[in-house]
């Protein structure tokens, strides 16, 4: 019975098709960057009642309506390729075989094959690739990736790290890693409702877990002064951490807001926190005594990103663009000015240019110093962060599927060199002095070590 269910299906699928190894490499790229609504269960169903299964006894029920049609029950055409038809069977006691999910990868030119099937006997997932003359179907199988379903959702994971050769070390966190800071050995990894994992990364290859600082929502970790480090947590506000004791020492609370980024203000000892409704906060920090010096208001939406170089503050403001300001004194904020880039999402500053990103969008502004000419260059996908190496001749594009797009910077001018795939879209990365090692947050996967050059 097994020979001849396989032997129906392969009568009109038609597995082992070859794609192009730029295709599956983007495809498998996309899939594992976020989960994927189950838009339909397969199932066997013995309609001639003789304990076989024949090519056409395959059901399928729609996840949307809720309706059932029978595969190939009539001759298919290109309005309807599987040959459906309306059928009414009661599927209570039969197991699932496989699930479809709707992918629209924008690398699919046609966006009626752009399908996965799933299936639950083997865990295999192959790509619909198109349809022959005579109606069969051409399948993709993706050797390396497997599914699990949770809440009728479909999440596309990798069996196996040895499909990234760019990736040397790696450490699962427990949470979600949402940002990374890398210093004396150690990685401070910011692991949202699992607080901070510290990890001993001497040995890259090896990377052994050192400590962990309990937290409510841990965001986004920086290094303070000697000794410190400084978290953003989307609770709690801002954290200070001993590194000596691996323990919290001090915090101020956030009232009207969340805590979404900090870095910190060497020359004058400060923290600067952004914040998602309340704009940014100054903070003077000695040991466990925090002290308010502060308060930028005039942000009108989120100040999801914060940067200091020199005396000079740069906030991403969600609503208008990226903010400038001169900090005097004590560390008062004076407004300079204000570059126009509603929806900014990300920035970072070069030697001779900004880069601006933006929300749910592959559009990357590359501005000539900080409002000189703007040109605009699209990415080879969504962005979700942006990276410079130390030197400045490199820009690191964190993009919202698995993988970092990079780029030489020439006069300014970046240009792609190299893509690096992950099992996972990337939150943040830190790099080494040397511009040759790069410490990755991968989100629902831990950290990776990533070899950049």
């Amino acid at each position: 019975m097994r020979w001849i269910v396989i032997a129906g299906m392969l009568i009109s699928w038609l597995f082992g098709a070859m794609a192009d190894p730029g295709y599956v490499k983007e495809l498998k790229a996309y899939m594992t960057a976020k989960p994927f609504d189950i838009k339909g269960v397969m199932y066997t169903y013995d309609f001639d009642g003789d304990g076989l299964i024949s090519y056409n006894e395959w059901v399928y029920e729609s996840m949307v309506t809720g309706r059932t049609y029978r595969l190939l029950s009539t001759t298919p055409t290109p309005q309807n390729n599987f040959g459906f038809a309306p059928v009414d069977v009661n599927l209570s006691g039969c197991a699932p075989q496989g699930y479809f999910i709707f992918l629209d990868f924008p690398g699919d030119s046609k966006r009626i094959f752009s399908w996965a099937y799933l299936s639950a006997l083997s865990g295999r997932i192959y790509k619909l690739m198109g349809a022959t003359p005579n109606h069969r179907f051409d399948y993709q199988r993706l050797e390396d990736l497997t599914f699990t379903i949770e809440n009728a959702k479909a999440f596309i994971v990798y069996k196996y790290q040895e499909n990234f050769p760019n990736i040397v070390g790696s450490y699962d966190t427990p949470g979600f890693s949402w940002s990374v800071d890398v210093r004396d050995s150690l990685a401070y990894v910011a692991d949202g409702l699992k607080g901070v994992q510290v990890l001993d990364i001497s040995n890259p290859t090896s990377i052994v877990h050192y400590a962990q600082i309990p937290s409510a929502n841990a965001l986004k970790v920086t290094a303070g002064g000697p000794g410190m480090e400084l978290l953003a947590d989307e609770q709690e506000g801002l954290v200070v951490i001993d590194t000596q004791t691996m323990q919290k020492i001090g915090s101020y609370a956030i009232d009207e807001g969340h805590a979404a980024d900090v870095v910190y203000d060497a020359k004058r000892g400060n923290a600067i926190v952004a914040t998602d409704t309340s704009g940014v906060f100054v903070l003077h920090v000695n040991g466990s005594h925090i002290t308010f010096v502060d308060h930028i208001d005039t942000i009108a939406g989120i100040a999801c990103k914060v940067l200091l170089q020199e005396d000079i503050l740069y906030v991403a403001d969600t609503a208008q663009g990226l903010r400038m300001y001169s900090m005097c004194g004590e560390g008062c904020a004076t407004p300079l000015g204000t570059l126009a880039a509603p929806n900014i999402a990300d920035f970072a500053i070069g030697t001779s240019h900004t880069y601006i990103s933006y929300e749910n969008s592959a559009r990357i502004d590359v501005v000539s110093g900080f409002g000189g000419e703007r040109k605009v260059m699209i990415n080879d996908e969504p962005v979700g962060g942006l990276v410079l190496s130390p030197d400045k001749k490199r820009l690191y594009v964190l993009n919202e599927v698995a993988s970092i797009t990079v780029y030489e910077l020439h006069e300014g001018i970046p240009t792609k060199v190299d893509k690096i795939y992950l099992p996972y879209p990337a939150t943040d990365m830190k790099i080494s002095p040397q511009g040759t090692i790069g410490y990755v947050t991968c989100g629902g996967d831990g950290l990776k070590v990533v070899k950049l050059r």
